[in-house]
């Protein structure tokens, strides 16, 4: 609950909490491996992360996989939230 309560509304009405916990279940590991700051306005800040994620397949092989994502991060009643989540194309 703690990773879902970090998005913005908009996104979480978007997305259930069920549908979000199981973009995750098969998550071993998740390392950064690189970002960078590409806007920020708006007490909005506008990121790019490459990350190296350990997950299990269908069959519980672990596979890794790199992965792009474009994010922003800002205020919402005065918390920090997650606003937008998106894998980069």
């Amino acid at each position: 609950v703690n990773a879902y309560s970090l998005l913005g509304s908009q996104y979480q009405n978007n997305t259930s909490y069920t549908d979000f916990r199981q973009l995750f279940q098969t998550l071993i590991d998740l390392e950064v491996q690189d970002k960078t700051i590409i806007d920020t306005k708006n007490d909005e800040v506008h990121m790019e992360v490459n990350v190296e994620i350990t997950m299990r397949n269908e069959t519980y092989e672990e596979v890794q996989k790199s992965r792009q994502y474009v994010l922003v991060v800002g205020y919402e009643n005065d918390q920090l939230k997650i606003l937008k989540l998106q894998q980069a194309k």
